[in-house]
């Protein structure tokens, strides 16, 4: 779908939206070859059997594959209720590279041109109203990493998407970028 690329002093990403058909085929290989539950897929599931509830106050299986995420139950969230996406604030967020940034908004990442493009794509989300899917392959302060996302918005709040939930599958663990 969408494919961009960006390359700064501090970053360069190769991000592209992927169509949720798309995502659940590789999310079902993935099962299938690996013997492993997809977060991607289960979180898509709980999703889809009821928008307008928070994935955490239902009964699904939670399977991640990176040890932080392991130590929470929660499933990640972004509060998208203010106007501004830079304003956004991130919780229970278990960062693949860059550690903990509950509590904290978009904005206060450490690397500015990841800060910009996940609130584009908090706020398409938001907008769009639907689960939105990307690939993303990045190099942020000499570490590489690849991962799948999917978000998924909290509908029916009279005043529109407040909360949006998330899940990542790494393709590539952070490492020394090549």
């Amino acid at each position: 779908m969408d494919l961009t690329t960006e390359v700064c002093a501090e970053a360069s990403h190769t991000r592209e939206r992927l169509s949720i058909d798309r995502l659940m085929r590789t999310e079902i290989a993935f099962e299938e070859s690996s013997g492993q539950s997809s977060p991607l897929k289960s979180l898509y599931l709980a999703w889809l059997s009821n928008p307008k509830a928070d994935p955490d106050t239902q009964i699904i299986e939670r399977p991640y594959l990176h040890s932080r995420a392991r130590e929470s139950l929660s499933i990640p969230w972004i509060d998208v209720s203010d106007e501004w996406p830079l304003d956004y604030v991130l919780h229970d967020h278990n960062g693949i590279t860059f550690g903990d940034h509950s509590g904290q908004r978009v904005a206060e990442y450490p690397v500015w041109t990841h800060a910009r493009w996940c609130a584009i794509e908090y706020e398409q989300c938001k907008n769009e109203e639907v689960p939105v899917a990307h690939y993303i392959d990045q190099t942020i302060r000499g570490v590489y990493r690849e991962y799948l996302r999917l978000l998924v918005p909290v509908l029916g709040e009279p005043t529109g998407v407040q909360k949006i939930f998330y899940s990542y599958r790494v393709l590539t663990p952070p490492q020394a970028a090549p």
